[in-house]
């Protein structure tokens, strides 16, 4: 879903530019061809989206590899592996968005600034 929303902000702002007119001289012929000019705002919100497309994307991942990592802690040291269930997933996922969402942002956010 995420993808996708993103994608049609790009394409929005793909299609927003304004075409100029070019031509290039190759050899005895001239040819025309057309560019996309943008302004600097779009730019601006272009370099936007795909940084926070990057920080998002980096962000689920990071949650969800959190979540696994408390799960499999919580199981492998339990003394007694029948007292975990199928609950186990759910509440290392609890324990990640109330302790450690902080951790995962500020991740993904060096994360996000490396790949840009």
């Amino acid at each position: 879903i995420l993808t996708g929303v993103t994608a049609v902000y790009m394409l929005f702002l793909a299609s927003s530019g304004t075409t100029e007119k070019k031509t290039i001289t190759y050899g005895a012929e001239e040819l025309e061809y057309e560019t996309y000019e943008y302004s600097d705002n779009t730019q601006r919100a272009g370099w936007f989206m795909l940084f926070s497309w990057f920080w998002t994307t980096q962000f689920i991942i990071a949650v969800g590899q959190l979540t696994v990592a408390l799960a499999v802690a919580r199981w492998y040291f339990c003394r007694d592996k029948n007292v975990t269930g199928s609950s186990t997933a759910y509440a290392a996922f609890k324990t990640v968005l109330r302790f450690h969402l902080g951790t995962a942002a500020f991740g993904s956010l060096l994360i996000a600034l490396v790949k840009l």
